[in-house]
This record gives structure tokens, sequence and C-alpha cells, in this order.
């Protein structure tokens, strides 16, 4: 399902701070951002919509980003997953690598390194 030259980042987050913050570094460079809001939501769009990226909110209900990864896990999704949450959340961490996230990082890793992420999947 890899979709290389696509615009579009979908964020599994009921954060709406962070998904401001990721969509000022993500517009300027011609990316679109979809906010899932349930598993449903997410599974639709997923479906629909072949993604560049899609990011996880650890700090959202964990049914939601579990059951995401699961789902991705049997659609065989190419492209990169990556999880973020607070530091201290070393056990989520591993779960949502060990679940087939291809990236667990902290938000200040996160907020650090999505730039250069960003960067590599250019449209």
């Amino acid at each position: 399902m890899n979709n290389a030259g696509s615009s579009l980042i979908i964020l599994v987050s009921q954060d709406l701070f962070f998904l401001g913050r990721i969509d000022s570094l993500a517009s300027p460079l011609g990316f679109e951002i979809n906010r899932a809001n349930n598993e449903q939501d997410f599974i639709k769009q997923v479906s629909t919509n072949c993604p560049a990226l899609i990011l996880l909110d650890l700090e959202c209900e964990e049914s939601l980003w579990v059951g995401a990864l699961e789902h991705i896990k049997q659609i065989d999704f190419g492209n990169p997953v990556i999880s973020y949450g607070p530091h201290e959340a070393r056990d989520k961490f591993e779960k949502a690598e060990s679940l087939g996230s291809n990236l667990a990082l902290s938000k200040g890793q996160f907020t650090r390194d999505l730039p250069n992420i960003l960067d590599e999947l250019m449209p």
C-alpha cells in the first residue's frame, strides 16, 4: 500500500493543541493533516486516502492507537507510522513498536525530528 508522493498525513490524536503544532510544520511543506477521532474514522480514512504518514498520539485512549496499529498490520501498510508521547511512557513506546509502529518518540524528540521526517516524505 505504499503511496509515494502522497501529501496526506493521518493523525490519531485527541489533543487539538498538538495538532496545531504539527500542522504549522507540515502545511508549509504541502502536507494536509486529517485527524482521526475514533477507530472507525481512522479505518475509513486509511482505506480511502492511502496517506504518506500516520502519526499516533500515545496519550489518547489506548484502545484508539492500539486499534489503529492492529488495522495497519492487517492491511500491510507500507508507509511510515510514528508514535509519540510523554518521555516517561516507555511501556507505551515498547507496546507501539511491538504492534508495528516504525518509531516511538517522546514529544520532545518528535517535535525536534518532525521537520526532517517531513522533508524525507516531501510529495
